[in-house]
């Protein structure tokens, strides 16, 4: 049997209350339907939360154009080495912050991969991924790229 003092008791209670209280900060912020909201509004997501391994990107290489697809991926310092091996016709990244890259580390990332026709990703299918449109693409705008954020169905030939 294990015995703690007053003192290890204390900061034990401290550690799990704590836990608790950004539970349920967490759960009035993002509201108590977040997973049934993320399984009905995103038609990607699996059945079960099974890991589903590290998210990753990849580059599609053919004779009309390249482009590269972020996943759901954050920004890092690989995809420098993208823009160093490849010549893309347009990139498909990230906007929407929570669990994938932001708008300002999406730019950052058109800059690592030296594109500038972007196709957002990843943004406005439930509260907290919305994104402002008019802030994200003057963001893309000022750096000298370009930013396409299709409605549902609409197409783009890049």
């Amino acid at each position: 049997m294990i015995w703690l003092t007053w003192r290890q008791f204390r900061v034990q209670f401290l550690v799990v209350a704590t836990a608790v209280v950004a539970a349920a900060v967490f759960l009035a912020v993002t509201g108590p339907n977040l997973l049934d909201d993320y399984h009905r509004l995103n038609t990607t997501f699996i059945d079960s939360l099974a890991y589903g391994g590290n998210p990753g990107g990849f580059v599609v290489e053919t004779e009309a154009g390249n482009f590269y697809y972020s996943g759901d991926t954050a920004l890092t310092l690989d995809m420098k080495l993208i823009g160093e091996a490849v010549q893309l016709q347009f990139a498909a990244l990230c906007l929407g912050d929570n669990f994938t890259m932001g708008i300002d580390d999406a730019v950052r990332a058109a800059d690592f991969v030296r594109c500038h026709e972007i196709l957002g990703l990843h943004y406005d299918t439930f509260p907290p991924i919305k994104i402002d449109h008019s802030v994200a693409v003057e963001k893309f705008r000022t750096s000298g790229k370009r930013l396409h954020l299709l409605a549902p169905g609409e197409e783009r030939d890049f």
